[in-house]
C-alpha cells in the first residue's frame, strides 16, 4: 500500500469569467478543467485527473490523482462573476 498524497490540493489558475456562478454552464466548466490541467501540468504529486462533479459534489470539480487520492475544488474558488 502506497502513501497518500499529504497535500492533494491542485494548483488553481487565475480566476475564470463565468456568466451566472449560480448556474455554471457545461461549456464553462469544461474550460475550468482545461486551464486547471494546464495549471497542474507539472504538479508535484503528478498531474491529477480533472472531472465534473457530480451529486453532493455538482459545484466541484473532481481532481484525481494516480494514487487514488481525490480533491473537491469548489468552482467559486476558481471562477469570477463576468459583469
Amino acid at each position: 500500500m502506497g502513501v497518500k498524497i499529504v497535500s492533494a490540493k491542485p494548483t488553481y489558475p487565475d480566476k475564470i469569467l463565468v456568466k451566472n456562478p449560480d448556474n455554471i454552464k457545461d461549456t464553462e466548466k469544461n474550460a475550468i478543467i482545461e486551464k486547471l490541467k494546464e495549471a497542474n501540468k507539472n504538479h508535484p504529486a503528478g498531474a491529477p485527473t480533472f472531472a465534473k462533479g457530480e451529486g453532493e459534489h455538482a459545484n466541484d470539480i473532481v481532481a484525481t490523482y494516480s494514487d487514488g487520492t481525490t480533491y473537491y475544488a469548489p468552482l467559486n474558488d476558481v471562477t469570477k462573476y463576468a459583469r
